[in-house]
């Protein structure tokens, strides 16, 4: 009888579970225990032991064998993954395989995860053999069992969570070093520094501000000097004392440096530490480490003692310190920083300013090659900027052709006029003659920026340019500035415009006082997307678009475009008009030059065909070109004075004269009546 109850209880209370959920947390248990091969055996067995493939026991085993780097249980490992791979379509463990795919984005490009997305979107349960097949095409060594880059992925996962533990925000648990780890790998070259800036360093940049030759001279009309360098000294512990407020005594940093064949390159260089608000992050240039309240805590050095020095030579704050101080050091310890900190030298020493929003290093030395799927970090200067009064600006485009590809010219017309009057009668309204026309020796004060941002489907920065132009033509308030880029097609491209005017005079306000620095008067921008299609024919005969404009008195112009371009086509009738236009892909005759004609027409809306220029006879102006080259940049003046007010269409008829083919091109313009 005893036998019996013995035999009952052990065929209906078996002595392990096998079910996966039993495997499972055996496992686990063994785990918590420290027998990680015992854990990994259970684990194995359940391959032969279960009717189905187990997703969540795979995945684990991969995970704890290459955390504790147990290389010969590798070739298990890689083949348990794939075996719990099978059972990705299960509804169970769903945060699981959302793990799973979250750490697979993070080394996959950006033309990857498209090619997922739209694979699994057709085929959603074919997803596990998009990832087996990834796997598959990623392994460098096919003919062994094991899947060295699969193994080597969840290695640097491992080390990355046990390293990189000052934060856990990225997929990882970890900080954002081990995003790069993961993606990248170890650094070729690993740098550990700090940013420890003493008041002796600080006293000495801030008497490196001045210009010697000017506080010279003025020494020897009777400046005092020691009252002067009591001063100085005085400056100097403010400064020190609004730096250990906003930034404090050191901040540690780490350079990781990707080698390649160009060791100077700045793709290859990834630098971490805490940012202004004390967060360790990947840092795309070191000015995020300063408060943005350093950059506009300006002090003046005190004028009572009637030092020469021009207003921007005497216009400096922490950050600016800060910033000369940071690139000093960079320089030293990697050639990256090393041009970098050059251009800041010559800013620094020669009197030029500049803040976190316009300083040179922000702007182009951008450590963003490995930005692909991370968060750019953005400096919300466009939120700041809200409450500054708006630069108008209008644009146009023009397609041309650059080195036999499709290319851009963008014109920016600026209307600052207004702005510049409102803030000179704001600051100084004796600075107008009797005209109430400004002075031209106070427009000089005036710094206008043009500036266009390239930026890819992802909104990540992929050119730059920022121009200053001159502002000495502001007459009247209706007055514009202009500039010209030029940039290639870019697919997926958006471009954002950027207009700013600074006023960088000692003493002057901004007629609406906000957080930034005095000097910002006026800022707009807008983002647009650029369609260009259809594009020109690169491989015939072809012309580009019509640029429109005139010239105005005492501006200098570039080479290609020697004219202001006017965005809207309007032109007034007292104006001469000019044009801009270019032809490409002419035929060379048997003398090897290339002949073209070209013929201007115009018409009224709604009225007859005429002749372009006022007195001509006949419909058509035509004129013959002759030139070396299969391209040609013309620029055209013609007279509007006879020019009644109105719409018109311009027609421009290009024949090249060796095989006689023809292109045409046609712009709408404006005439209004001139003063």
């Amino acid at each position: 009888m005893v036998f019996v109850i013995i035999f009952l209880f052990t065929a209906f209370n078996p002595s392990e579970n096998i079910t996966e959920q039993g495997i499972y947390d055996r496992g686990l248990a063994h785990l918590e225990r420290g027998d990680i091969n015992t854990a990994l055996d259970t684990w194995a067995e359940a391959k032969y032991k279960l009717n189905k493939p187990s997703l969540i026991i795979g995945f684990s085993f991969l995970e704890q064998a290459t955390k504790h780097k147990l290389k010969s249980r590798y070739t298990q490992a890689t083949d348990m993954y794939f075996w719990g791979l099978e059972e990705w379509n299960t509804t169970l463990y769903q945060e699981r395989r959302e793990q799973e795919l979250s750490y697979l984005r993070a080394i996959l490009s950006e033309e990857e995860i498209q090619d997922l997305e739209s694979f699994t979107t057709e085929h959603a349960d074919l997803k596990p053999d998009w990832i087996q097949q990834f796997w598959v095409a990623q392994d460098p060594v096919s003919t062994t069992k094991e899947n060295e880059r699969l193994l080597e992925h969840w290695e640097r996962i491992a080390y990355a969570r046990e390293t990189f533990t000052e934060s856990s925000e990225s997929v990882f648990g970890t900080d954002e070093r081990g995003d790069y780890y993961v993606r990248y790998g170890r650094p070729d070259q690993l740098l550990n520094g700090s940013f420890e800036l003493t008041f002796n360093r600080l006293l000495f940049l801030l008497r490196l501000k001045l210009d010697a030759n000017q506080l010279s001279y003025e020494t020897n009309y009777g400046v005092d000097v020691d009252a002067y360098n009591r001063y100085v000294l005085d400056f100097a512990r403010l400064y020190e004392q609004e730096i250990f407020r906003w930034y404090g005594e050191s901040r540690d940093y780490e350079l990781w440096i990707y080698e390649n064949d160009d060791y100077t390159n700045a793709e290859n260089t990834v630098m971490f530490g805490k940012d202004y608000s004390g967060k360790f992050r990947h840092l795309y240039a070191p000015d995020e480490m300063i408060h943005p309240t350093l950059f506009t805590a300006s002090r003046r050095f005190n004028v009572t003692f009637k030092l020469s020095f021009t207003s921007r030579s005497l216009r400096i704050n922490p950050a600016q310190i800060l910033q000369f101080y940071m690139y000093e050091r960079l320089s030293e310890t990697s050639f990256v920083f090393k041009d970098a900190f050059l251009e800041i030298e010559n800013r620094f020493a020669g009197g030029r300013y500049f803040s976190k929003n316009d300083s040179y290093i922000y702007r182009d030395l951008n450590l963003s090659a490995f930005k692909e799927n991370r968060s750019r970090f953005e400096y919300q200067f466009s939120s700041i900027t809200e409450d500054l009064p708006k630069l108008a600006f209008d644009y146009r485009y023009y397609r041309v052709i650059r080195d036999g590809k499709p290319a851009v010219l963008l014109a920016q017309q600026i209307h600052s006029g207004e702005q510049i009057f409102a803030d000179m009668t704001y600051n100084y309204p004796d600075w107008f003659d009797e005209s109430k026309k400004p002075l031209d020796s106070r427009l000089f004060e005036y710094e206008l920026k043009s500036g266009i941002q390239i930026l890819d489907k992802s909104s990540n920065l992929k050119a730059y340019a920022l121009v200053n132009l001159d502002v000495d033509s502001v007459i009247t308030k209706n007055s514009t500035q202009s500039n010209v880029f030029e940039f290639p097609v870019l697919e997926h491209s958006a471009l954002k415009l950027i207009a700013q005017l600074n006023n960088h005079t000692e003493g002057t306000q901004p007629v609406t006082q906000t957080v930034l620095p005095n000097h910002f008067r006026a800022y707009n921008e807008h983002l647009f997307e650029l369609n260009l299609a259809p594009d020109l024919q690169t491989e015939q005969l072809e012309l580009s678009d019509i640029v429109v404009g005139f010239k105005l008195p005492h501006q200098e112009y570039d080479r290609i475009i020697p004219f202001t371009v006017s965005t809207k086509n309007t032109i007034t009738t007292n104006q001469t008009l000019n044009l801009h236009f270019e032809v490409y892909k002419l035929t060379q005759n048997e003398k090897g030059l290339h002949e073209f004609a070209v013929q201007y027409s115009y018409k009224k809306k709604k009225n007859r065909i005429r002749g372009l220029f006022p007195g001509e006879k006949g419909n058509q102006y035509s004129l013959t070109y002759t030139s070396e080259h299969p391209e040609y940049y013309a620029n055209l003046e013609i007279k509007l004075d006879r020019l009644e007010p109105g719409d018109y269409e311009l027609e421009l008829v290009v024949t090249d004269l060796t095989n006689g083919k023809t292109v045409t091109r046609t712009t709408n313009i404006t005439a209004v009546k001139g003063n």
